[in-house]
């Protein structure tokens, strides 16, 4: 089983590394065509994506994958519930007070940090391999956001959780931190 996840990723890599010399290099946050602030943002008429964590241009997105993942994250047999994401690394009482209650309240903490578990992380990982092959075929737009590192590490990071120096089951924290991004294609 762990070879067949082995060859899913390495030709997704090969596929990202192809691609990789097409896509422009990650932009300076305050010179994006969506702009340099929230405001800016919708004002622009570029939208949060929630997969990639980036608010981006209506054309860069992959709905489909986005809303899948949207679907998952839904699931109230989450680890950490439905919509696991938090203001600050939290466990017990504190995921409660401390979870972002919406996505538009999640893509609004542009520059701030955002805490969610390992679960989620591995999940957010799978669901770019799902966009990647679906790049590969035509069915989605490449995002500068769109890189080999980032499918690298999502790789050593699925890695992790399949020989077990993650272990999904037990984690009832929220202690993996992302950062909201703006994007283009």
């Amino acid at each position: 089983m762990i070879s067949i996840f082995l060859a899913f990723f390495l030709i997704t890599g090969v596929v990202v590394l192809v691609y990789e010399g097409q896509i422009p290099p990650k932009e300076d946050k305050s010179h994006t065509e969506c702009g340099a602030s929230l405001a800016d943002f919708e004002a622009n008429g570029c939208e949060f994506d929630v997969l990639s964590y980036a608010w981006m241009p209506t054309r860069c997105k992959d709905t489909a994958t986005s809303d899948e993942f949207r679907s998952w994250l839904s699931d109230p047999l989450r680890h950490l519930g439905p919509w696991p994401f938090f203001t600050e690394m939290s466990e017990g009482s504190s995921l409660a007070r401390n979870r972002i209650p919406s996505e538009e309240d999640f893509g609004n903490r542009w520059e701030m940090q955002v805490w969610s578990s390992v679960e989620e992380h591995l999940a957010h990982c799978m669901f770019l391999f799902l966009h990647v092959s679906r790049v590969a075929f035509g069915e989605a737009p490449r995002r500068a956001i769109d890189t080999y590192g980032h499918a690298e590490h999502c790789f050593h990071a699925i890695w992790k959780g399949l020989n077990g120096t993650w272990n999904m089951k037990e984690d009832k924290i929220a202690n993996q931190a992302i950062e909201i991004e703006v994007t283009s294609c």
